[in-house]
């Protein structure tokens, strides 16, 4: 039986024209070779694929310690798996950049062995035991492939380290904020307030009021001031005086003691407690504590407090409260023939801000 190859080779005639087409191509390929210019940019193609790596920007060099090894083809190798891998800079040295990266390549070689070490300014990347027996470019491949192993091993390892440093920075940072924003939290307050107060005896009061906060125990609040209202009693009241609505006016001194709840930052709730002592005028012809012609006198009220606080910047608190409670003391109070007790309950309705200054911390 005929040779399969033979026999096909056999059915496809050779024309002269393809002949002729390949001798001119072999002798234009031949004398292409030959000239000095096709050698100058072949010269070039391999500087610019060997000499100028794709990626890696490192300096490099072998040292070579031991047998006698091939060191063109070791260097060759090298050369091909560093031009793969990218090497950041230390982080740990200030300013440092992947153009610093100095490698230094140790190769101690033996009767079976080569012993590859690879450092970068100092600092052991890490150690490889390949073979060296063979042919000589495939230990030089050995070698580069143990290179190249241990070049990746540190590009990792520098990447976590910058990894872990700008985490370690953001933290800092994170923690830095929350230590000025808690800091703000416990700096001294000054409130005013705008407010108003409604007895079920039947009189009103509204007037503004100013205060001091002390946040050293913060979210335990504590904060004094004084406050100013004035207001009618309409439940007080004598037409044939033409007084229907009977003025008076009350002059606060009052402490105040609240525990804030964080909602969500920069929201908070809070309650409390309220204490005041009140000089109390009235106006008119009203009279208090059953004495002709007196129109002072005074009071005390205790009463609880909840409300809503909104931080709109670090230094500034807006605030909405509502209290209750009841006076302390009644104020017999007469007007003509009309006469009733002021006290009991009351329901106030309070808006306010609060300033907290910077401390100079």
């Amino acid at each position: 039986m005929p040779n399969s190859t033979t026999s096909l080779r056999a059915k496809i005639p050779s024309t002269d024209w393809t002949r002729a087409f390949k001798r001119t191509h072999s002798a234009d390929w031949a004398r292409a070779v030959k000239r000095p210019r096709f050698a100058f940019c072949s010269s070039c193609c391999f500087v610019f694929l060997f000499a100028f790596p794709a990626k890696a920007a490192e300096q490099w060099y072998v040292e070579f310690v031991g047998d006698e090894v091939s060191r063109p083809a070791v260097e060759l190798a090298v050369a091909l798996e560093l031009r793969e891998v990218e090497i950041p800079g230390d982080p740990r040295r200030p300013e440092d950049a992947a153009k610093d990266v100095s490698l230094h390549i140790r190769l101690e070689s033996s009767a079976d062995a080569i012993l590859v070490s690879l450092w970068d300014r100092g600092e052991l990347a890490g150690k490889r035991r390949v073979s060296s027996g063979g042919h000589p470019r495939v230990m030089a491949r050995r070698v580069g492939l143990a290179v190249g192993e241990l070049a990746r091993q540190l590009s990792a390892r520098r990447s976590r380290l910058v990894q872990e440093l700008e985490r370690d920075t953001f933290l800092a940072q994170e923690q830095e904020k929350e230590f000025v924003r808690l800091q703000r939290l416990h700096d001294l307050g000054l409130r005013a307030d705008f407010q108003g107060l409604f007895f079920a005896s039947g009189a009103y009061l509204f007037g503004p009021s100013v205060g001091i906060e002390f946040n050293d125990h913060f979210p335990v609040r504590f904060a004094t001031g004084l406050s100013w209202m004035a207001g009618g009693i309409p439940a007080l009241s004598d037409s044939s005086l033409g007084q229907t609505n009977p003025s008076w006016s009350l002059f606060d001194l009052w402490l105040r003691m609240d525990h804030a709840w964080a909602l969500r930052e920069p929201a908070w709730v809070t309650a409390g407690v309220d204490v005041a002592v009140s000089a109390v005028h009235v106006g008119g012809a009203t009279e208090v504590d059953q004495i002709d012609f007196q129109r002072d006198t005074y009071t005390a009220r205790l009463g609880g407090r909840v409300g809503y606080a909104h931080s709109f910047t670090e230094t500034v608190r807006v605030r909405a409260e509502i209290s209750f409670g009841s006076l302390l003391r009644s104020i017999p109070m007469q007007l003509g023939s009309q006469r009733i007790d002021l006290g009991g309950g009351y329901l106030g309705l309070h808006l306010g801000v609060t300033l907290a200054p910077a401390s100079g911390d």
